[in-house]
């Protein structure tokens, strides 16, 4: 960043140096005598003329008795005879800046004219004045008249210190003038325009990098503003169809406003900063605001007047662009400090301005444009910068990318490695719970007197959230259990083998209490036992005395009962006058309420009851298989055995399924009378 400033005031230093050179090395060829031109008069219609006070040859709109605008006619003399140098000489007058435009004579003759007069005025007040003056019109012995009609409208002025000299040393005096005040300027706007397209195209590229369009619009609006000094520099220019006042009005007192918002824009972007959409939006008001003053102003002399109100604006918008590259300095964020830096030229240039003419009161020209190339080239080295280290960056990784690859690559093994590991380890794992679940669950069905049974079995993923059990006394069968765990995986796994020992014990101890207390009990174990474990379970219980069958169900599916006198099938809670479902088992806080219905099977009487994978499993097109179809497959499973039946009505689920995975465990009893 340093060596960035120091390239930058070397520059500026440079034309400084360059500017001098050529004014002194030109003038230095001829003859530097010079015939100083003062003691003015003035007139006002061009007859009469009037003493005046010199010093409001740097305004002369006092002159005009309080009109807006008007013609002023400067004159004076001039005597050669008492300087031999210049005799004989080819001459030329330069009269140095004129604000607005001019008509000049000498001793009668026009010798130039310079900007446009009235009704399409155009000011030329960035042209150095250079007339030639033909020897024919010299009175080299006498005295001579130098006559200069100048229009003024809200400002007019003749603030260089006009001469007569040989053409060469005026010319000379003439080409510096220029250089400084208006090559200079367009010099340095052709710059912005080509670093501009260079910054769109790179935005173009990267999308994402939106300082590098701004820093582009940064630099197309300064050039905009500069062409007030350039204007006259570039052939045909101003046209006969541009109008002064809107030209005033966009260029030279529109533009400005727009540079501090995009430049705090571009601290932004650039150090990636988010901004609060209430700071932009104050920032926009104080370039919507002060522009539309100034496009509304109705005449020129108004728009200067206005000018010290407008330049208020800019106040706040620099003070806050000074606030935060102060801020990220002293947050010490990433390339604060080149910005930082980046804004001295201007402000040491500025004060240069300042103190050249405020302080030692020396008419040369405003330099503070050059202030803000600085600034304009020192943020050109900053992203240039940035864009070096990211590509030295991008050399670096594909130097090292073979060697990064096989670095990650070997890592990326590793771990592949021990995942795999981990991987076989739980799957031994998982093979170990599902072989003790399965230890823990009846292969096959009980064989008793009074009762066929069969049943199905179907895990999703090895551990199974469902659990069943038979139970039987010697020969008969005096029970059944069928629950659903909550949830999936090892948890409802370990569930399921808790909560089977507990309903396998309470049954057991329960045998003169009615089956809802059995139930009671049951929950009342689990929830004791299970602690905070959040799986609760709903399911079926069933006692069988002889013929009579008690039943119970906890927040489970309906049993369903097939009558073999009617070959009807109904839901066991319909079939008992509406006994409903009873509560969830396993949860802390919740009632435990339970019904119990009672009823007696006769021969080839069927029960059916099942997990709700059964119900709820779904084909291909997302349609259910549902309680009714359940209900028509049963209601025509046949008169076979218990296990016929079972197996018909698992062939109707499968076609019905097809190919669709199941999505939950499945369990499937079915209880014939013998």
């Amino acid at each position: 960043m340093k060596k960035a400033f120091h390239i930058v005031f070397a520059c500026v230093c440079t034309a400084f140096l360059l500017g001098s050179c050529v004014s002194a090395g030109t003038a230095s060829s001829y003859p530097v005598d010079r015939v100083y031109l003062d003691s003015w008069t003035y007139s006002l219609d061009g007859q009469q003329f009037s003493a005046m006070d010199q010093s409001l040859l740097a305004d002369l709109t006092p002159l005009l008795s309080e009109k807006d605008g008007g013609y002023i006619w400067l004159r004076t003399t001039v005597d050669f005879s008492a300087n031999e140098t210049l005799k004989g000489q080819d001459l030329s007058v330069y009269l140095g800046h004129i604000t607005m435009a001019n008509i000049t004579w000498f001793n009668g003759l026009q010798i130039g004219a310079t900007g446009r007069m009235p009704p399409r005025e155009f000011s030329s007040w960035n042209t150095a004045r250079l007339y030639h003056i033909p020897d024919t019109a010299v009175n080299p012995d006498g005295t001579n008249t130098i006559t200069v009609k100048i229009w003024t409208h809200g400002e007019g002025s003749l603030v260089s210190v006009p001469f007569i000299a040989a053409t060469p040393v005026a010319a000379a005096a003439a080409a510096t003038e220029r250089f400084w005040n208006s090559q200079i300027h367009l010099l340095c706007a052709f710059v912005m325009l080509v670093m501009a397209a260079y910054h769109y195209l790179l935005w173009l590229k990267r999308r994402q990098e939106k300082e590098n369009a701004l820093f582009a619009t940064i630099n197309i609006i300064s050039a905009l503003y500069l062409c007030v000094f350039y204007l006259e520099e570039i052939p045909g220019f101003p046209t006969a169809s541009m109008d002064f006042l809107w030209f005033q009005k966009i260029f030279s007192s529109s533009m400005p406003f727009l540079l501090p918002y995009l430049v705090t824009s571009f601290i932004f972007e650039y150090l990636k900063e988010k901004e609060h959409h209430i700071i932009r939006a104050v920032r926009l008001a104080f370039v919507v605001i002060p522009v539309a003053i100034i496009l509304f102003a109705p005449s020129y002399p108004v728009l200067r007047a206005i000018r010290n109100l407008t330049q208020m604006f800019l106040v706040p918008p620099v003070l806050y662009i000074a606030y935060a590259l102060i801020r990220a300095q002293t947050e010490k964020k990433e390339d604060a400090g080149a910005l930082f830096m980046g804004f001295i030229p201007l402000v040491v240039i500025v004060c240069m301005d300042l103190f050249i003419h405020n302080v030692l009161n020396i008419v040369f020209p405003y330099i503070s444009t050059l202030g803000w190339m600085a600034v304009i080239l020192t943020l050109l080295f900053i992203l240039a910068g940035r864009f070096a280290n990211a590509r030295t960056v991008a050399e670096e990784l594909n130097a090292n990318l073979e060697t990064k690859v096989a670095e990650r690559t070997s890592e990326l093994q590793k771990a592949n490695d021990e995942l795999a590991t981990y991987r076989e380890h739980a799957e031994r794992d998982m093979q170990l719970a599902v072989q003790v679940q399965q230890s823990f669950l009846p292969k096959k069905p009980p064989v008793t007197e009074g009762y066929d049974i069969a049943f199905m079995f179907k895990p999703q993923s090895g551990v199974s959230g469902d659990l069943y059990d038979f139970y039987s006394d010697g020969e008969h069968l005096t029970g059944a259990a069928l629950f659903d765990v909550s949830g999936h995986g090892i948890a409802s796994g370990l569930v399921t083998m808790l909560a089977k020992n507990i309903i396998s014990r309470e049954f057991a101890a329960g045998r003169k209490k009615s089956l809802v207390q059995v139930m009671k009990s049951i929950n009342e174990s689990l929830v004791e036992d299970k602690g905070d474990i959040e799986n609760y379970l709903t399911g079926v219980l069933l006692r069988f005395t002889g013929e009579h069958v008690e039943y119970v169900n906890a927040g489970h599916p309906p049993m369903m009962v097939r009558t073999a006198a009617s070959q009807r099938v109904q839901e066991a809670v319909i079939a008992k006058e509406g006994a409903g479902q009873g509560s969830l088992v396993g949860l802390r806080g919740l009632p435990a309420e339970f019904t119990a219905i009672g009823f007696n099977m006769k021969k080839d009487d069927c029960l059916l009851f099942y997990t709700d994978c059964l119900s709820e499993s779904r084909n291909q097109e997302g349609e259910p298989y549902g309680v009714e179809r359940i209900r028509k497959s049963f209601q025509t499973s046949g008169n076979g055995s218990a296990r016929d039946k079972l197996d018909l009505l698992m062939r109707d689920f499968a076609g019905f399924c097809g190919e669709t995975p199941l999505n939950d465990d499945l369990t499937v009893i079915l209880v014939q009378k013998k």
